[in-house]
């Protein structure tokens, strides 16, 4: 198994001068860590310092939080300002599980859709997609097109994660947010954790900012089959 961690500022107490420990969180055995870099047009408050010290400890992951204050392509290309200097080793991420004032399915989909074709656009990237089966199930789409975007999937307290169509399969699983924050080097009592799913050689490609999803033979291009969204 290979093992990750992803962080945000709920893992910082605001209280202390302290820092994330990367070095004991790798020590701890985790092989990368995806950081929070921000949410809607905002950055995480421990993003950039969390950031600078995990680069050379651990492959660095970005993600941003999706939520419906503003407009895909406005968040596209806020996250993109927030990493392009200094781009991270694995792909970017969009977590896509924001309840407040979600919109209409349809509505959802398209904004999502913006974002990650505007991210992929401004990066040259495959970016991933971060979400949980229900949350899938009710504000995405099963239109194959979808699964040219690794799954990461949270889903937790069972053997195996529940794939929501149109994917058969996943690259990240988080399998726990109860990990113990103190030994991975956090100031929170939990942590989450992940899994990557594949060879060690796949793990290098991960880490190179390369993922390939598993090619589909029924994979539509956006719009061939409107009726399928």
């Amino acid at each position: 198994m290979i093992l990750g961690t992803d962080i945000s500022h709920y893992q910082d107490d605001p209280a202390t001068t302290k820092t994330i420990d990367f070095e004991k969180m790798h020590m701890a055995g985790a092989e990368f860590c995806i950081l929070k870099a921000s949410q809607a047009t905002w950055i995480d408050h421990i993003f950039i310092a969390s950031y600078h010290l995990a680069k050379g400890v651990l492959p660095r992951g970005a993600y941003h939080y999706f939520d419906w204050t503003k407009s895909g392509y406005d968040q596209a290309k806020y996250f993109v300002s927030v990493i392009k200097d200094d781009p991270p080793e694995i792909a970017p991420v969009v977590d896509y599980e924001c309840r407040t004032n979600v919109p209409a399915r349809d509505v959802a989909i398209l904004q999502l859709k913006d974002f990650v074709t505007h991210v992929e656009g401004y990066t040259g990237l495959i970016p991933m997609i971060y979400t949980a089966p229900y949350y899938w199930q009710e504000f995405g789409s099963t239109n194959p097109w979808w699964a040219r975007f690794p799954l990461w999937i949270a889903n937790y307290y069972v053997a195996q994660p529940k794939i929501p169509l149109p994917w058969t399969s996943w690259t990240l699983w988080q399998y726990t947010p109860k990990g113990d924050g103190g030994l991975y080097g956090a100031e929170s009592l939990n942590i989450d954790l992940d899994r990557f799913y594949g060879t060690p050689e796949q793990f290098a490609q991960f880490c190179g900012g390369v993922v390939k999803p598993p090619v589909d033979k029924l994979a539509v291009l956006w719009g061939a089959h409107p009726e399928l969204w």
